[in-house]
């Protein structure tokens, strides 16, 4: 998939030159959502019952998620030229959680 989206930014580079971007990252910043947000779209509503069941597997897939996003985004920045000066993180499915479980599975 990576592979596909730098080709896009291959050909808009090719099109529009330097004011190209990919992912906003020309601008620095890194905006992506959430680790949890991305392990709920990807492993589905079992997530919130491993939460429940198996916090260190949730943690592992969290921790699975980001190490994955770092990657992608640093092949962008590679692609475009770009340096991140900050982060932006959306956390659509945020809402879903008590504050109990957010600060147990999210902060160390």
């Amino acid at each position: 998939m990576i592979d596909l989206l730098l080709a896009q930014y291959r050909e808009l580079e090719r099109i529009y030159g330097e004011r190209a971007d990919l992912l906003g990252t020309k601008s620095g910043v890194m905006n992506t959502h959430t680790p949890y947000t991305t392990a709920v779209q990807l492993y589905g509503e079992g997530l919130f019952a491993l939460m429940l069941t198996e916090p260190a597997a949730a943690r592992i897939i969290f921790d699975k998620v980001w190490e994955i996003e770092q990657a992608i985004f640093a092949r962008v920045c590679e692609a475009t030229g770009a340096h991140f000066t900050r982060v932006q993180l959306g956390d659509c499915s945020a809402s879903l959680l008590s504050r109990i479980l957010t600060a147990r599975l999210c902060c160390r």
